[in-house]
């Protein structure tokens, strides 16, 4: 997480908001898994497609008393095909072929392919029972595509933290405008933003938090 876990406490604290369930889309190995528990978040549900991330990341979570499914998130169930890599240990892995990721990252290289079950948002709340608060997602560039199978779930959400791209770091992958405007019909705005940016400036990609409300602040 670019953002801290104290200023993501603190936009919770100004916005009267309490998080007792989580959806993590995109679990890679479980990382966050400690931060859900020093938040004394109660649900916790990983989702992560790769096999071999998934079973590091089943292991770190259950410790600690949180869940994880061997899913991707998608517009609709079905199988996909990732473009995989292992320079980064999986973490750039992505739905979408990569593209400015290849200038910015030239030592990653994509030189596999893994076939993964995906379901949608909706499914996972319906045949799970679980009811986010929070979302929170890190799918290289698909998020509009994995947020647009939870029209229902969306709807209950309080709060979204999600990577955001300023350039096409994959392609087809939403611009940070494209996402914002997709998830203000749902009464999001995005409320903070860390950039990772080029020596000449250039918001490549980062990290923003969203906040559903009327008291939403620039």
């Amino acid at each position: 997480m670019l953002i801290s876990t104290e200023d993501l406490q603190n936009i919770l604290k100004d916005n009267g908001i309490t998080i007792n369930e989580v959806i993590h889309i995109g679990g890679h190995h479980g990382q966050e898994a400690e931060v859900y528990h020093t938040m004394d978040i109660d649900r916790v549900l990983f989702l992560e497609p790769m096999k071999k991330s998934f079973n590091i990341c089943k292991e770190k979570v259950e410790s600690l008393g949180y869940e994880c499914e061997n899913w991707g998130v998608g517009e609709k169930k079905g199988k996909m095909n990732m473009y995989t890599e292992t320079a980064n240990e999986g973490q750039s892995s992505s739905m979408l072929k990569p593209n400015k990721h290849l200038e910015m990252y030239p030592h990653i290289e994509f030189n596999g392919r893994e076939e993964v079950d995906i379901v949608t948002l909706d499914d996972v709340m319906e045949d799970l029972d679980i009811n986010p608060d929070m979302i929170v997602i890190d799918v290289q560039g698909y998020e509009k595509q994995a947020l647009s199978g939870g029209p229902n779930t969306l709807k209950g959400v309080k709060v979204i933290y999600s990577e955001v791209n300023g350039v096409e770091m994959y392609s087809g992958g939403a611009s940070v405008s494209e996402l914002d405007e997709f998830l203000s019909t749902y009464g999001f705005k995005r409320e903070l933003t860390s950039w990772v940016s080029t020596a000449a400036g250039s918001k490549y990609w980062g990290d923003a938090i969203y906040i559903k409300g009327e008291n939403n602040q620039e």
